[in-house]
């Protein structure tokens, strides 16, 4: 009796089994798979002292400074940006990039919509920060006053970005070219050094200590005449810029034009003038990027072009 039981039990579970696979059927049920990939995240301290926690491999970056910009494209992370300020111009494919203003006029709303992981910063620009930390958005902050700084800003996005390998290849090779110039330029001697006037944008404003094109005029071998100021970027006067008699005057791109120059009261006695050693040069090859090793070059030659006439 208990065997009979049993089958009948067991036939009355089949029928029902099979009734459910055919209600699942006329439903075109299908099986899903889902997923669920937790991000990971790394904390890495900023130039600016602050520990900022990040995606460990972030995809969606905004840059915020054209030198930036530039870094990450020589790293090969230009794929990743996914917005810039209004002064990233090169490479020319980033131009097809969304502007999201400049840190002085940041479009917030914008900047939120393009659901960046990091948003990029110099220090100068630090009052993004509370903004944008504020809508939950990573700022790191980055800083470079010597190429020293800029060869490890480099490595440093490199490892950020998971570009260890490009950003290490190219830092190499802007040393290689760094001791390249120098072996030869760190042979003139004191009195072959020619002393030079940098001008910024502004009349009469140049660079001193702790500048990049300081540094950049010693390396070529030259002499700066406004090392010894007393701030980075001093007004000097035209009186003064005359008694130091510059053998070299080198100007920035959208400041003074060549022409500018000669044309300046009492200037016409200067050896760069006399001499016609009156050179302009792109802004951004003595800027915080990768561009600025042929700055660098650029410098050497007029500098010292019986060294360098190859």
């Amino acid at each position: 009796m208990g065997t009979r039981k049993a089958a009948i039990i067991g036939i009355i579970l089949v029928v029902v089994l099979l009734s459910c696979i055919s209600v699942v059927l006329n439903l075109g049920y299908e099986p899903q798979t889902t997923t669920t990939e937790e991000e990971t995240y790394i904390s890495v301290i900023d130039d600016l002292g602050r520990n900022v926690t990040i995606p460990e491999n972030p995809e969606r970056i905004i840059s915020l400074s054209g030198d930036i910009t530039e870094m990450l494209y020589a790293i090969g992370a230009g794929d990743r940006i996914v917005g810039v300020d209004k002064y990233s111009v090169y490479p020319p494919e980033v131009k097809d990039k969304p502007c999201v203003g400049s840190s002085a006029g940041l479009n917030v709303e914008l900047v939120l919509s393009l659901q960046p992981d990091i948003v990029l910063i110099w220090p100068y620009q630090e009052l993004v920060i509370p903004l944008l930390e504020d809508e939950d958005v990573a700022v790191l902050v980055l800083d470079a006053t010597s190429l020293e700084d800029l060869l490890q800003k480099i490595e440093f996005l490199g490892s950020v970005c998971s570009k260890n390998s490009e950003a290490n290849t190219l830092v190499s090779e802007m040393r290689s070219k760094i001791g390249e110039i120098t072996n030869k330029t760190g042979e003139v001697a004191g009195t072959q050094k020619p002393a030079v006037y940098f001008e910024g944008y502004s009349p009469m404003c140049s660079y001193g200590a702790g500048t990049f094109t300081n540094e950049l005029i010693s390396l070529a071998g030259g002499i700066n005449i406004a090392a010894n100021e007393s701030v980075r970027y001093p007004i000097l006067t035209g009186e003064c810029i005359i008694h130091a008699n510059p053998d070299v005057i080198i100007v920035v791109s959208r400041g003074a034009t060549i022409e500018d120059i000669k044309m300046r009261g009492g200037w016409q006695e200067i050896n760069a003038v006399k001499n016609g050693k009156i050179y302009q040069i792109d802004v951004k090859w003595v800027s915080a990027n990768p561009r600025i090793i042929l700055g660098l070059e650029q410098l050497a030659r007029w500098l010292h072009p019986e060294i360098f006439e190859d």
